[in-house]
């Protein structure tokens, strides 16, 4: 199966659920299995990332930080596991990586001072190139991370604008979803105005998923595990974190035919396309 990762650094639950006319946001919730998200402590942005895509702990990373695009596996001390989209490529399929992923060394392309108009279309040309190389390319794994939400929050007056275009995205990254994609949606760190600004999220979206609704006690090293699970791949011993699903016996998502067709129209009806 496929995996589909959009990052929206800065999106909470709270944010989702104050405004009704996030469609696509609300849709996800409904369809598939969302919590809050618990980061490990201390870990900047950056790292955090990291920790999502190989599953460690950030004070396992040692002094050598790995960088955007290294070899995961060869950093750190002790060495780290493969990020996810090694591990695929590691099989032989296609991983796109699109976007800025901060790495320990650098910071991301939105500079602290820029300004909201300066953010807004820096996160537009993120997009299109996203959107562009997703409907173009083949890949196993896709991967996004927009942190212009994070930044956006400090004009109240244009967010609500803003989280709708997102909104919009989100929309059509989920029309390109089909019955064999795994489609998750993280955010590392929760709305400035939210209860705990450190605090992220995620809702996740599989066919072959057994949990659906609301989950507590997610962290952010779990979810790597828990997308290789839903995948059928291993899960690498060194990753410390735990699949949401483990032991669960999953849905079928290899039916044929018209269970085949039906499996996919139950998944788009639940997402509000038919």
């Amino acid at each position: 199966m496929r995996i589909c990762v959009i990052g929206l650094d800065g999106l909470s639950l709270e944010l989702i659920f104050c405004d009704e006319r996030l469609v696509n946001l609300r849709r996800l919730l409904d369809a598939g299995l969302f919590g809050k998200l618990a980061s490990p402590p201390h870990a900047t942005p950056a790292l955090a990332w990291i920790s999502f895509a190989t599953s460690r702990d950030p004070r396992s990373f040692g002094t050598n930080a790995p960088a955007t695009g290294t070899d995961l596996s060869s950093v750190g001390d002790p060495p780290q596991p493969p990020a996810i989209w090694d591990l695929f490529t590691q099989q032989g399929k296609n991983s796109i990586i699109v976007g800025v992923l901060p790495s320990a060394s650098r910071q991301s392309s939105l500079a602290a001072d820029e300004s909201f108009d300066a953010i807004l279309r820096t996160s537009r040309e993120q997009w299109e190139a996203a959107h562009r190389r997703m409907s173009q390319e083949p890949w196993d794994c896709f991967q996004f991370v927009d942190s212009a939400l994070q930044r956006a929050q400090c004009e109240p007056t244009a967010l609500a604008d803003y989280c709708l275009w997102l909104d919009a995205q989100i929309g059509l990254v989920l029309e390109r979803v089909d019955e064999h994609t795994i489609f998750l949606l993280v955010s590392i760190r929760g709305a400035e105005h939210s209860a705990d600004e450190t605090e992220g999220m995620f809702a996740l979206a599989a066919p072959n998923c057994p949990l659906n609704g609301e989950y507590e006690g997610a962290t952010l090293l779990d979810l790597a595990p828990t997308l290789l699970d839903l995948a059928g791949y291993d899960i690498p011993s060194a990753m410390q974190g735990r699949s949401l699903v483990a032991g669960m016996e999953k849905k079928s998502s290899d039916a044929d035919g018209d269970d085949n067709e039906r499996l996919l129209r139950d998944r788009l009806a639940g997402l509000g396309y038919i």
